[in-house]
């Protein structure tokens, strides 16, 4: 046939022929590169640790052994569904069926799937599996998928189902002993990792809720100013006048005018995200009980009432003498100046500005701290660089580590006590999860 072709016909197959192989050979050589490449630079880094360990941003570890496992559950389940069910198909299409258009329908999707490549499978198993399934609640492939993170969807559970129990009774006083409860953490933990993770402490996010609901019942409906204040639980219209305008900034009887904007809060919702962070530096340590000596001050148990009672305990402690008196009575580990938040539900909360010693004195109040397991965490830098590394524990590290919140008090060791150059250690109670 080549012979009847004209001689710029034949050029023309020819050049394309030549194309044709030189594409195959470009995806050829391109192939064989990659791979060399990867096995040149990684097969050093192949030891047993790799495969048989995790990958853990927490305590620097890289391992695949999970992506190996996963890879057989998923092998393992495909061929147990697939098998038995390819096989009896099989047979059925081939023996017993009697509609040939059916057959010949199936046998063309067939052949149009086995085209599209087997990644464009798993990107929809992916999207469907885990987002879609875990957004309703089913999370038993998300699991499979993500390894690792059960302790920290755990968490975040806990928290969603506090702030559903906060929606359900915004009407009525909110128990912040019960939320910690839900939450499964003490309530000075909740409204600490809140704080955190919301970026406004929890009571004034209960009062933005409670406002913006206000403000939609003051739109549409007849109710009287007094009667929705005290549906929101504001015994005095000037109490709830103030609250209102704090938030809205006009008054409740403006909104019940008309013609007016106002600010709507929703209900907040946690979810994981998964991204790159810095690298957090800490050492677990068991410690038995130590005494402590200082001075004290009540704390609420609404944490944002307790704001501005720190800092000026702080302030009045510098300028009256009693930090360097304190200083100079150091003689036990943590060694420094302590910042410590005795909360839980046995006794009144209280924040000490205290030292570790061995020395008694009547002239401040004593206090033992508990034998315990404790997170060190160091750092330097500023007091705001204390309150980002609190932050980045409680919301990056804990939830993920495997343990828990202890059951003793948070520690801040200032070891340089400069505020614009400090050098400091936060000390967190744990305990490994059970």
């Amino acid at each position: 046939m080549e012979r009847n072709l004209s001689p710029r016909r034949r050029a023309y197959d020819l050049a394309m022929r030549a194309l044709v192989w030189l594409s195959a050979l470009l995806t050829c050589a391109l192939l064989v590169f990659l791979i060399g490449y990867i096995f040149y630079r990684g097969a050093g880094s192949v030891t047993w640790d790799f495969l048989s360990g995790t990958s853990s941003y927490i305590k620097d570890t890289i391992g695949i052994l999970p992506n190996i496992l996963n890879t057989l559950y998923i092998i393992l389940l495909a061929m147990a569904i697939v098998l038995p069910l390819g096989v009896g198909a099989a047979i059925y299409l081939t023996e017993y069926a009697a509609n040939r258009r059916v057959v010949e329908l199936i046998e063309f999707a067939t052949e149009t799937l086995t085209g599209i490549p087997s990644i464009i499978f798993g990107l929809v198993g992916m999207l469907f599996f885990v987002q879609k399934m875990r957004g309703q609640g089913h999370a038993i492939f998300s699991k499979i998928i993500i390894p690792g993170r059960e302790g920290t969807m755990e968490w975040i559970e806990g928290f969603n189902s506090a702030i559903n129990y906060i929606e359900e009774n915004i009407t009525q006083p909110i128990n912040y002993e019960q939320i910690g409860k839900i939450a499964c953490c003490s309530s000075y933990h909740f409204q600490r990792m809140f704080t955190y993770m919301a970026g406004m402490p929890l009571s004034e996010y209960i009062r933005k809720r409670k406002m913006s609901l206000a403000a939609v019942d003051l739109q549409s409906g007849n109710e009287k100013v007094i009667d929705i204040a005290g549906k929101y639980g504001y015994n005095s219209p000037t109490a709830f006048n103030r609250a209102f305008q704090s938030i809205h900034g006009i008054s409740p009887s403006a909104v019940k005018s008309g013609n007016v904007y106002v600010k709507s809060f929703p209900p907040l919702s946690f979810k994981l995200v998964v991204k790159g962070v810095e690298e957090l530096y800490y050492r677990i340590e068991t410690k038995e009980a130590f005494r402590i000596i200082g001075v004290s001050a009540p704390l609420s148990k609404e944490l944002e009432r307790n704001f501005s009672v720190v800092p000026q305990m702080w302030q009045n402690c510098a300028a009256d003498g009693t930090i360097e008196k304190l200083s100079q009575m150091v003689s036990a580990s943590p060694a420094g100046l302590l910042g410590i938040s005795v909360c839980n539900a046995a006794e009144q909360w209280k924040y000490f500005i205290a030292v570790a010693t061995l020395q008694g004195s009547p002239e401040f109040e004593e206090y033992i701290i508990p034998a315990t397991t404790w997170a060190i965490f160091p750092g330097t830098g500023t007091n705001k660089s204390v309150q980002e590394l609190e932050r980045r524990i409680f919301t990056e590290w804990l939830p993920a580590s495997g343990y828990e919140y202890g059951n003793a008090p948070d520690i801040e060791v200032y070891i340089n006590s400069d505020p614009e150059n400090t050098v400091f250690e936060v000390w967190v109670p744990v305990r490994k999860k059970s």
